[in-house]
């Protein structure tokens, strides 16, 4: 057997599961201080049960669970699991692998596992008994345990001495063995006490059961008769009851005709009065049409109205317009007379011109004849005549250049004084003009604005009309169903009252009695009880229940007064009655008020109505011992508590009766007269939230409607100030048209004489600089003239006269060419004004035109206008036929209600009628109820008595049932066995069965004794032959093992001697176990001498002693070779190695003596801090790769 692996996860450094597996080799786990190798021994002794947290070297128990790092979260649980080989079959009745899992939560929950299934710690440590696996065994050794082999005190070191010889286990059995032996004392202790108790008891008990079976005897008997007697009861008042039904039964079938009649004609008057309420609609519906016409009427006639008016306003712009083209064709007609005018002053300028050429062509004749006459004479002086005519030429020219620029001037300055005259009135149309738009264009703005605002509070109106009118119509909906309503519940009212004035539903005689007692026939008739009697909400039915028949009771104020009353039933033959005289009748008196705190319970009958203070005491004689309870569970739990001394009802009816019998089953809520009343008073109650709920809806429709007209009349209002705003819309978009017209044409006049004054005035200040010029170059001329005519004077003396001549011809033809220019420059000024005169006649026409235009716009608006004036007056006639055809169907809807209503009169008369009928029907039913309400009480009673008295049915009592001769005989007998009954006194009934468990029990008590006893003295023997057989193996293991000491401690110490002794020889299971060493050249008295290597080295030679003698699976040796010197190291590693082929070694060392000698080795490190993790060389493997190598 070995340790095959253990697997770690959660516990203390290792969060991550690891795995460490081990072969029959020597493991040696190394690693640097506080790297977590030891955590692995740990583990090892947690997961086989150590409970000592000091062991574990923790603070508490949850420690071993991984507390996290910086980088880490804590975990929640620790778990560990070891996996074992057991091929040799060392662990009986376990297979070749055993697994043992301990895991621990932090919530302080803890499991353990055996190969998989959860067991208890008990079972783990008793499997590895006698192993050296247990908590006290030798499988795990660490530094601090070999220090406590030496050290501790010789009774505490025998543990690990009884573990090595086999022992514990059975010190285990003894122990348990003695525990169940204490036990077994405490048991018998407790026995005797109960079978002394029992032994007084059952003598008593005896007598006691014998006269309780005498009790059964004569109550046997006693039931077989009084069975007989309810049976016969029961059989008798079945057969009457039966007859009563059919009697019943027909009647209720005239009653249910009656019904259906009824709710035939109900049907029908629903039907009239849906079709009163639809012929209402329809009349609504056409009034609302008729006045929705009548506003549409009214509405057409104001766009009439507002549409003439538009149409007069048009037609006087018309009329403006024809002013003006009157206007402008007047000053059209003058423009074209001055352009005629003009027209004949340039046909005569151009007549004066052709005579001016004419002259001129004559002139240059006579000049070229003169010419040519002089050549001769001349000649000499050609050049000087030439360089003359060259200058007469030129002189001719600038002359004419100057009249012609003074000719334009004049026509500039005539032009531009036009200009300036003109353009001011230019100016002054297209301002007015241009105001006139602006102001326009702003009112349409301020319309604009004000046609949006009134839409807007239109179509708000409209939103909140709809909304209203649904209102309204949901309203009237909600108005009708409650007329409805309160007339059903008026007519179930009416019928309820008269029901209870004529006191349907009680018995005729007291009907009578107390119709006697109202007309003073009778004295001190108070009334039936359930007339007198108000019952608390939700407690009708129990309280019904409860009272029974006693609801017809009558209470009279004293027993005359019920004698009377009963003398004069009899009298009249009227039935019969039972009174209650108030000045006899005492109150109930009730004892178990406890009940009351108990949960589900209402309360005690007669404190659940009111009455007046006369006749308290009745309503508690009936009432005062029945409690009320909410359902029968509770009404169960309720009567147990008081052993069914008291009735006890449940608020649906059901009934515990006193004695223990059950009554119950369905029954009608409106069944009986307090029903009927409860009924009654639930209608009027409604009526009178309904007639509120009317009386305010009718308010609100009211009001409501109040502010629909007027919020209609405001729309009205509103829609007529819409109408004007349109009109006034188009009217200023008609002038705005028409201003912005004349507005474009004069900005275009004015803007055509501005640029044509600038080009004048341009034009002007050209001409006078030339002009000037001109005048300068005419003057140097004259000068050079006059100068060649000086000098050239004498030489042409001679010819003067033909010069005068010529000269003289000259200048006339020099004259009439500068008149020519002239003339040629005036015609040019005249078509040039014509011209313009021309353009503005253009202009003036275009106005004429575009007025014109819009005088046409205007008429043909105007015939539109008329036509759809013509058309709306059509609608209007078209609407008023509408409503004269809406009056005829209103007329006729009227007509068809009345019909309808009269119909609903006949069927009102009906209902009447039949109503009568089914009352009639109501109250012989009611009488014959009563009557089946006795029999049924009878029957129900002796049904109940049956079950009260003998939880028997009719079916199960028809079996007991015995023959009698007479039922006066059969009474007689019950009652002579109900003496027999008294006169036995207190019976207890439990006393046989409690005789007979006694004497059972006192048997069993008897015989437990003796099996305990016995028990005791074989757990005795059995511990006495276990403490033998522990004697003996103790012995022989410890003469063992003190052999294998003296031999190992030599080896050990290379010499010296040691041995191992008993403290107290006689006492050798209890006894103390010495240890004497003597290191070879030493003298040691007491252990504590010794060095602590070599304290060390006398635990690991007791401990090497113990495995020769009985070795363990495995052992893990925690760092125990720390304290030793090396050459103490070295005899220790190999002395290890004797012990592989029996025990597996796993060494947590960090001495290289130890690790020389593994065959495997785990190292442990901690990369990250407070991570343990785990590595494996194998150093066979190794040393084998190196040799290869």
């Amino acid at each position: 057997m070995h340790l095959k692996y253990i697997e770690i996860h959660g516990f203390k450094s290792f969060p991550e599961k690891t795995k460490l597996s081990f072969e029959k080799e020597i493991t040696a786990i190394v690693g640097p201080n506080g790297s977590g190798k030891s955590n692995i021994s740990d583990a090892m002794r947690w997961v086989l049960g150590e409970q000592s947290t000091k062991s574990l070297r923790s603070g508490k128990m949850e420690d071993v669970i991984f507390g996290g790092t910086v980088k880490r979260n804590p975990m929640g649980y620790a778990e560990v699991t070891i996996c074992l080989s057991n091929e040799d079959g060392r662990i009986e009745d376990f297979d070749e692998e055993i697994t043992v899992t301990r895991k621990f939560y932090r919530s302080g929950e803890s499991e353990y596992l055996l190969n998989g299934a959860l067991v208890r710690l008990k079972d783990i440590r008793e499997t590895f008994l006698n192993t050296g696996m247990s908590r006290d065994g030798y499988s795990v050794i660490e530094q601090g345990r070999v220090a406590e082999i030496v050290a501790a005190k010789n009774t505490d070191r025998r543990l690990i001495f009884e573990e090595a010889s086999g022992i514990a286990k059975y010190r285990y059995r003894k122990t348990e063995a003695e525990r169940k032996l204490q036990k077994a004392n405490e048991n018998i202790e407790r026995l005797k006490d109960i079978f002394d108790e029992l032994d007084i008891r059952i003598g008593p008990l005896k007598a006691q059961s014998e006269k309780a079976r005498e009790f059964i005897k004569i109550s046997e008997r006693k039931k077989e008769l009084e069975v007989t007697l309810y049976c016969d009861t029961i059989d008798r008042n079945r057969k009457l009851l039966f007859e009563q039904e059919d009697r019943i039964e027909t009647a209720k079938g005239d009653y249910q005709n009656a019904e259906s009649s009824l709710k035939e004609i109900e049907q029908a008057t629903e039907e009239n009065f849906r079709k009163i309420s639809n012929i209402g609609e329809k009349i609504t519906l056409k009034n609302e049409d008729i006045y929705r016409l009548s506003e549409e009427i009214t509405q057409i006639e104001k766009e009439v109205a507002t549409t003439e008016s538009d149409l007069a306003n048009t037609e006087k712009q018309i009329e403006s317009l024809r002013t003006d083209i009157y206007d402008i064709e007047g000053s059209t007609s003058i423009i074209t007379l001055k352009i005629d005018a003009k027209l004949n002053e340039i046909e005569e300028k151009k007549r004066e011109l052709n005579g001016i050429d004419s002259d001129i062509e004559k002139m240059e004749s006579e000049l070229e004849k003169l010419s040519i006459e002089g050549d001769e004479r001349n000649r000499q002086i050609d050049e000087t005549e030439k360089e003359l005519l060259a200058l007469y030429s030129e002189d001719t020219e600038i002359k004419v250049s100057i009249a012609t620029i003074e000719s334009e001037s004049r026509t500039l300055e005539n032009r531009l004084n036009e200009l300036k005259t003109n353009l001011p009135g230019y100016e002054k149309d297209y301002k007015v003009a241009a105001d006139e738009m602006s102001k326009i264009e702003e009112f349409l703005k301020k319309l604009s604005i004000e046609k949006s605002e009134v839409l807007n509070t239109i179509e708000g109106h409209e939103s909140l009309l709809s909304k209203r009118q649904e209102k309204l119509a949901e309203y009237e909906k909600q108005i009708d169903d409650l007329k409805s309503r309160i007339s059903r519940i008026e007519n179930k009212i009416h019928i309820f009252n008269e029901m209870e004035k004529n006191m349907e539903g009680f018995q005729s005689s007291v009907r009578t009695v107390v119709k006697a007692g109202r007309k003073g026939i009778l004295r001190g008739i108070v009334g039936p009880v359930s007339s007198l009697i108000k019952i608390k909400h939700g407690c009708e039915n129990a309280i019904e229940v409860a009272l029974g028949a006693a609801m017809q009771n009558v209470i009279v104020k004293d027993e005359t007064s019920a004698k009377e009353a009963i003398s004069m039933l009899k009298s009249e033959n009227a039935g019969r009655a039972t009174f209650l005289p108030i000045d006899i009748i005492k109150p109930s008196n009730f004892d178990a008020v406890n009940v009351l705190e108990l949960e589900g319970v209402v309360g005690i009958a007669d404190r659940l109505v009111q009455c007046d203070e006369g006749i308290k005491d009745v309503v508690s004689n009936l009432l005062g011992r029945t409690v009320v309870a909410e359902d029968l569970n509770i009404a169960s739990k309720v009567a147990k508590s008081m052993r069914h001394r008291y009735r006890v009802v449940t608020l649906d009816g059901q009934m515990i009766n006193s004695g223990g019998s059950y009554t119950g089953g369905s029954s009608s809520k409106s069944s009986g007269i307090f029903g009927r009343r409860r009924e009654a008073d639930e209608l009027k109650k409604e009526l009178v939230k309904l007639s509120e709920e009317d009386v305010n809806i009718v308010s609100r429709y009211e009001k409501l409607k109040a502010e629909t007209n007027e919020l209609q009349a405001n729309k009205t209002v509103y829609e007529s100030e819409l109408i004007n705003v349109n009109s006034k819309i188009l009217k200023a978009e008609t002038e705005g048209k028409y201003y912005k017209t004349i507005v474009e044409q004069t900005k275009n006049i004015f803007s055509v004489s501005r640029i044509e004054m600038d080009n004048v005035l341009k034009e002007a200040g050209e001409h006078e600089r030339i002009l000037a010029k001109r005048k300068v170059e005419l003057i140097e001329v004259r000068d050079r003239i006059k100068l060649i005519e000086e000098n050239e004077a004498s030489k042409k003396m001679a010819d003067d006269s033909f010069s005068n001549e010529k000269i003289i011809l000259s200048e006339k033809i020099s004259d009439l060419k500068i008149l020519r220019v002239r003339v040629s420059k005036d015609i040019e000024n005249l078509e040039q004004m014509m011209k313009l005169m021309e353009e503005d006649s253009q202009r003036s026409i275009d106005r004429s035109r575009s007025a014109e235009d819009t005088s046409n716009n205007l008429i043909k608006l105007n015939e539109d206008r008329k036509e759809i004036i013509e058309g709306r007056k059509r609608d209007i006639e078209s609407l008023r036929q509408n409503i004269v055809e809406l009056k005829k169907e209103i007329e006729n809807a009227v007509n068809e209600r009345l019909e309808i209503e009269k119909n609903g009169t006949e069927l009102r008369e009906k209902q009447n009628r039949v109503s009568r009928d089914r009352e009639n029907i109501a109250k012989e039913i009611s009488r014959l109820e009563e009557r089946k309400i006795s029999l049924q009480k009878d029957f129900d009673s002796a049904v109940s008595k049956l079950w009260e008295d003998y939880e028997l049915t009719k079916q199960q009592a028809d079996l007991l049932t015995v023959k009698y001769e007479s039922l006066t005989k059969l009474r007689q007998d019950v009652s002579t066995l109900r003496s027999r009954i008294r006169a036995l006194g207190t019976v207890n009934l439990s006393s046989i069965e409690e005789y007979k468990e006694v004497s059972e029990r006192h048997e069993f008590m008897k015989n437990q004794m003796d099996d305990v006893r016995k028990s005791m003295d074989q757990l005795n023997i059995l511990i006495e032959n276990l403490t033998v057989e522990m004697k003996e193996m103790f012995i022989d293991s410890f003469r063992k093992i003190n052999d294998n000491f003296k031999r190992v401690f030599t080896e050990m110490f290379s010499g010296g001697s040691a041995r191992l002794y008993l403290t107290d020889e006689n006492d050798i299971l209890e006894s103390g176990i010495e240890i004497d060493a003597q290191p070879p050249g030493k003298i040691i008295k007491n252990l504590s001498s010794l060095s602590g290597g070599e304290q060390a080295l006398v635990a690991i030679t007791i401990f090497f002693s113990i495995l020769k003698v009985n070795p363990a699976p495995f052992c893990i040796l925690d760092e125990i070779d720390s304290s030793l010197d090396e050459v103490n190291v070295s005899r220790f590693s190999r002395y290890l190695t004797r012990f592989v082929n029996e025990t597996q070694i796993i060494a947590i060392t960090h001495r290289r003596g130890t690790m020389e000698v593994a065959d495997v080795l785990y190292g442990v490190t901690m990369q990250e801090e407070g991570i343990s993790k785990v590595l494996k060389l194998s150093l066979n493997e190794a040393k084998l790769a190196v040799h290869q190598d």
